[in-house]
Parts: structure tokens; sequence; C-alpha cells
């Protein structure tokens, strides 16, 4: 084998077949496999179409009903399909083991385990659903007044593609010590409601304590990817011959690839605790603020269109409110913290402490033109993306709260549903420029960014025996020197941690990022580490 002949740093033949499986075979999806998860994410995703009846009426005039109506369907497609793609790349994809790499990486779940898992995951989907799909109702679609049964058949096609989205928030609530506490109580009652009482897992003390000291090791290891971006822009400065030159040496010497990234990690201090745990309950509290609206609706349909008493309509909505507001918050305090480590890199560039073209993404300086006139579009759609919010809030509190109270719900319902849709925007733009490179242009800075991240996701997936395998290897790695004074390698510590939650080793890397990751194709390189077993779940790509 080619790579175990040029890098004389592979003493490891595991290490050697996962380093080649990736950089020297170039096994990435192919592009046939990609066009059909994503005609299915955009099949889904045309659920947001839900929204475009009520934000209609939100308007003063045609023109503006008519831009209300557009924005609003672009904007809830990009949720929906943003919601999809990142629920398969951290839960479903990690799943599948080629089997060539069986003997070293293992799903994070066994077939039986992940079933179960995924059934509940999707009945508290559901209920949360409950609030959105509702919105149909306030809908004035003559067509659906002749033919009832074409309202009945589009609310559960809505209610099926908003129990998706759900579906990245529920996994993600459900693995947090604060907000899946409840929910984590209510699944083993509902499990043992059907019949599937709640078992203590089954593994040996000894196999939960290697699974704990692999996951503290990854986290360690995986702090060597933080100098990607770095590395991949230093690159897209290079001549073409020696960017070709350079991709070439790290495919048949990887060990080289790894040091160039570790000499390139940025040592920029987190945020501390307090700064964002008040930036999360800023956040947390904006969204339950801006979500007031879609929460009332379930109620007022119970209780004007099906004719039902006040204490029966909370009773009926009271679940699936529960879930909808607890999902909300924990999107709202995550893209907050998101939003406040921008607006700290903008104050550094502002400053002179830091260079945008460090903090653009790679697929913008590739085509930069293209993804320009994305951003445009982009600005212009998120002015008008909250009208279905504002019309579903008008509907809610008119005539209950006071006028003013009703604008400020309004004013914070814009500006926390615009910063959303900013988000979504940018990176669902990432993503199909990112596809477009990838498969048609076939850039090889994109197909090198691609193959880091597998590798990345993979070493979640090791093995607990491999673990302090793959520890020796990198704490042996080449050291090269940095390009910046204040830069420096990372220090791998033997410190261990007991994860008794089932999130991820490295809390640094907030659940934001996996939420609406900052990685083109959602595939940011975590994956989480749930589940009590390690068997076999293979299948073919």
């Amino acid at each position: 084998m080619l790579l175990h002949q040029t890098d004389h740093h592979l003493d490891n033949e595991v290490i050697r077949d996962l380093l080649a499986y990736h950089f020297s075979q170039n096994n990435l999806p192919a592009g046939a496999d990609v066009f059909k998860r994503e005609l299915l994410l955009f099949v889904l995703g045309l659920g947001g179409l839900n929204y475009v009846p009520v934000a209609y009426q939100n308007g003063s005039n045609d023109s503006i009903k008519i831009i209300n109506a557009v924005t609003t369907a672009i904007f809830g497609w990009m949720v929906l399909y943003a919601s999809g793609l990142i629920y398969y790349n951290i839960k479903i994809r990690p799943q599948y083991v080629d089997p060539v790499l069986a003997p070293i990486i293992a799903p994070p779940l066994t077939r039986n385990a992940f079933i179960k898992e995924l059934r509940t995951q999707v009945f508290w989907a559901l209920a949360s659903a409950v609030p959105l799909a509702t919105t149909l109702f306030s809908a004035d679609i003559p067509l659906f007044e002749k033919y009832p049964e074409m309202f009945w058949a589009a609310f559960v096609y809505i209610l099926v593609v908003n129990t998706v989205m759900h579906l990245i928030p529920v996994e993600l609530t459900m693995n947090d010590p604060l907000y899946g506490y409840i929910p984590q109580l209510m699944s083993r009652f509902l499990r043992w409601i059907l019949s599937c009482c709640y078992q203590p897992s089954s593994q040996p003390e000894q196999e939960t304590l290697a699974l704990r000291d692999r996951n503290a090791i990854v986290a360690d290891l995986k702090k060597i990817f933080e100098g990607k971006d770095a590395l991949l822009n230093d690159l897209n400065q290079l001549s073409s011959g020696d960017q070709v030159g350079a991709i070439a040496r790290y495919k048949t010497t990887p060990s080289e690839l790894l040091s160039d990234m570790r000499a390139r990690v940025s040592l920029v201090p987190p945020l501390g605790s307090f700064e964002q745990g008040a930036v999360r309950f800023c956040g947390a509290v904006l969204m339950f603020i801006s979500c007031l609206g879609y929460a009332a609706s379930p109620y007022l349909v119970f209780k004007n269109d099906f004719k039902r008493g006040k204490d029966e309509a909370i009773g009926l909505v009271i679940l699936p409110l529960y879930f909808f507001m607890l999902l909300m918050i924990f999107f709202g305090d995550n893209i907050a913290v998101r939003f406040w480590k921008d607006v700290w890199a903008a104050i550094r560039i502002g400053l002179g402490l830091s260079d945008v073209t460090h903090k653009a993404p790679l697929i913008a300086k590739l085509y930069p033109k293209t993804f320009l006139s994305l951003q445009m579009v982009m600005l212009f759609s998120i002015i008008f993306a909250g009208a279905a919010a504002r019309e579903m809030t008008k509907m809610a509190f008119d005539g209950v709260l006071p006028d003013k109270m009703i604008l400020v719900i309004i004013g914070i319902t814009d500006t926390v549903l615009a910063l959303l849709a900013g988000y979504v925007f940018l990176d669902v733009s990432k993503i199909m420029l990112t596809h477009y490179a990838q498969y048609r242009d076939k850039n090889p800075l994109v197909i090198l960014k691609a193959q880091i991240e597998a590798f990345s996701r993979d070493l979640d997936r090791i093995k607990p025996e491999h673990a302090q395998k793959f520890k020796e290897y990198f704490v042996q790695l080449p050291r090269t020197e940095s390009i910046d004074s204040d830069v420096e390698a990372p220090k791998l510590s033997d410190n261990r941690f007991c994860f008794c939650c089932s999130r991820r080793a490295d809390d640094t890397d907030d659940a934001a990022k996996r939420l609406l990751g900052s990685d083109p194709d959602g595939s940011h390189s975590g994956s989480l580490n749930v589940g009590s077993n390690r068997d076999s779940f293979t299948a073919e790509r």
C-alpha cells in the first residue's frame, strides 16, 4: 500500500487503514447518493408552504402580501431542509459503517436501541409539531372549504414534515442535562406504557468506563481539527501547482496534514461560563416571546374551531405546547451563542486584531460572486421572514393584550426570526455551493475539506480498544512551525471525565454549531455518542 510505504510515522495497521480509507482512497459519498438524499430533503422542505397562507394575510396591499408569501415559503423550506439534513448527519449517517471499516469503528447504537430511540423521538417531535400544523386552520383558502378532504391531507402532510424538522432539536434536547431531564422521565414512562419498560444499561461497568475513556481521548485528539479552516485558507492562497503538490503530499503522508492543522490551531479563549449562560438565557427568552403566536394557535383552534371549553382546550394542548416551547427555547439560546461569537469576531476584525479573510467561509472565497449574490437574496428575504409569526401574534392577542405590548412582541419576533433566517440562509447557500464544488467543479480544496471532516467523524466512532493507539499516534506527530506567534499546537491531556449524559466530550463546541452548523452540508465533525452497546449495525452505502 502506497500510504504504508511513504508515511514512516505509521506503525499501526488500524491507524494506517483508516487514514488510507479517507485520504489515499478518497471514499466520499457518490454524487447519485447525495442527489437522492437532497431530493428527499427537498420534498420534506415543501412543508414550509404551511406558513404561506397566514403570511399572505399579513400585508397592507397585494404586493406586500405576495412578497410575504414568497419569502415565508423560502424561509420555511430552508428551515425544514436544514433540520432534516442535520438530523441525518448526526443521527442516521453514524449508524452506517462501511464493511471495510467494521474492525476499526462502530455505530453509536445497536439496531434495536436505534429503533427504540427513534420511536421515542418521533413521538415527542410529533407532539411538538402540532402548534405549527394548526396554523393551517387560520388560513383562509376557499379550496379547502369546497374540498375538506384536501384540507386534512394537507394537515397530515404538514404535521409529518414538521415532525421531521423537530427530530434534530429533540435529539439534542433529550441528551441535554438541563432541557432533557423532564423529557427523559416522560420517555421512561412512555416506554412503560408501551410495555417497553425502561431497562438500565446492560453494559458491563468495565465496558462503560472504556467508552468514557474513549470519549475523553477523542475530545483531546479532535482539538487538532480546529486548525482545519486556517490550513485550507493558507492552501487557497498558494498557486495552482503548489496547491496540487501539497494536497498530493497529504494523500501519501497524512501525518503531515494532521501536523499542519495542529500548527494552525488558534488559542482564542472560549466564552466564560457566566457570559455563555447570560447569552443563552437571553436567546431563550427572546425565542420564547417570538413564538407566542404559534403557541396560542392550537389552543384557539380547539376553543374556536372545535368548540371546546377553556379547560378542555388547555388540557388537549398542554403536552404539545410544552415540547414545542422547550424546543424553541433550545433553538434560541444556542443561536444566541453563535450570534455572540460572530459579533465578537466582528469586533476583533474592526479593531484590527483579526483578518476578515480568515472569518469568511472557504466556499465564499472560491466562488465570491455567486456567494455574494446569494447573500443579497438572503438580506432581502429575512426582512419579511417573520410575516407568518406576526400575523399569528395579532390573531392570538388582539383584544387580549394592549396594542403597545403586541407591537413589542412583534418587534422581538421580527428580530429573532430574522436572525434565525439569516443563519439558515447562510448555511443552506454554503451547502449548495459545496455540492457544486465537490461534484461538478471537483475543487481539490473542497474535497480535502470533506475528507478531513469524514475522518474526524470516524474518530467519534473509534472502538474503545483502538482509542489509546490513536492518541499515541497523534502525540508523536512531527511538529511543524506555526504561522503566527499566538498559535501553537494543542496539548493532549490525560484528563478523564464522566459523561453521564450522551453528549459529546468537547462541550466547548456548543450545540448551536450542530443545530445550524458552520460546516457546509451540515457535516460537522461531531456525532453524538449515545446508546449503551456498540454491536455491529453495518450497511452498505
